[in-house]
């Protein structure tokens, strides 16, 4: 299986892991040759010149040298390849979609769906997409959900922190963090620590790669919220597989991923919640056990190798 991957450099943002696990899992099985495009998040603008990096070849976007050489084409960045050459390009097109709402279903609809022609499309959510995407593209989206790094691990460090909040307190897309925030702050066993504004001056304020992977490891539970529009986004699969207890509200889809409450993670109630947290902090028996169990679901089926191998399976079938 030989595949020219499209890609953009996100080493500047708060977690780059997000794209770069499935094509790190991939290249371990399967020929890719990479092109890589030194994007920058912070203002949104696209670097002229191609960014190397490890395997990364930096070659044009050529549709001849793409169809005589490759099995199928990828890409998890369309905005930063929206060219005409997709359109020469006569090998499967293969597409990743990471979030679905917003304008974003109307440019992937138009633009990156039915001006080139995708093949098949891939979401990380299973559900969601059934709401969002047109009917026409239905049949052919497959699911991928995301897949741990394999830095997100048991460091071994000290519980220091009782329960951790990390990220957005935006209460029009993380009700529910902000519910928790609102009636746990003040509480000794509680820290928040807020994602900042991605910007030149304080992205590095915000703990990403292991330094967030130890933060998790060192609380005893972190709390992780689906959102208004019902992901199990990454954080989810990290909690766990940092040997933290994941706190979390709970839909049809996590059910699906292997998220049980009480078994590998525990379920928020709302009505309930700060003694909810003090029972949990309290009994040592019950968090190891939603931990460990966590621990073992995550890393045995949402690792790397694991999705890169389910990939390689849906793209066969092409």
């Amino acid at each position: 299986m030989r595949i020219f991957w499209c890609t953009v450099d996100r080493s500047n943002r708060v977690a780059p892991h997000i794209f770069k696990t499935l094509l790190d899992g991939v290249s371990r099985i399967a020929e890719v040759e990479v092109e890589s495009k030194k994007f920058n998040m912070l203002t949104g603008e696209l670097c002229k010149a191609i960014y190397k990096e490890d395997y990364y070849t930096g070659k044009t976007l050529d549709p001849i040298y793409i169809n005589q050489h490759f099995d199928f084409v990828f890409t998890d960045a369309i905005f930063a390849f929206n060219n005409e050459e997709w359109k020469n390009i006569k090998i499967p097109k293969v597409l990743l979609l990471e979030d679905l709402h917003g304008e974003l279903v109307q440019y992937y609809s138009t633009v990156a769906i039915d001006e080139f022609k995708f093949d098949c499309i891939f979401t990380r959510y299973k559900n969601p997409s059934k709401k969002l995407l047109p009917e026409i593209y239905k049949t052919k989206v497959k699911w991928l959900p995301h897949c741990i790094n394999e830095n997100a691990t048991d460091y071994g460090l000290n519980k220091d922190h009782g329960i951790l909040l990390t990220g957005s307190l935006n209460s029009n897309v993380y009700p529910i963090r902000s519910f928790i925030f609102d009636r746990l702050n003040g509480e000794s066993f509680f820290t928040h620590i807020q994602r900042p504004e991605e910007t030149v001056e304080n992205v590095n304020e915000w703990p990403s790669g292991n330094d967030y992977f130890k933060l998790l490891n060192s609380s005893k539970i972190s709390v992780g919220t689906t959102s208004i529009y019902n992901y199990p986004v990454i954080k989810l699969f990290e909690i766990p597989a940092c040997n933290s207890v994941l706190l979390s509200d709970y839909n049809d889809e996590m059910k699906e991923l292997g998220f049980i409450p009480n078994e590998n993670m525990v379920e928020i109630d709302v009505k309930n919640l700060c003694n909810q947290v003090k029972s949990i902090l309290e009994d040592d028996e019950f968090r190891e056990k939603v931990s460990k169990n966590g621990y073992q679901m995550v890393h045995e089926n949402h690792n790397g190798r694991t999705r890169a191998k389910q990939f390689l399976n849906k793209i066969k079938k092409i």
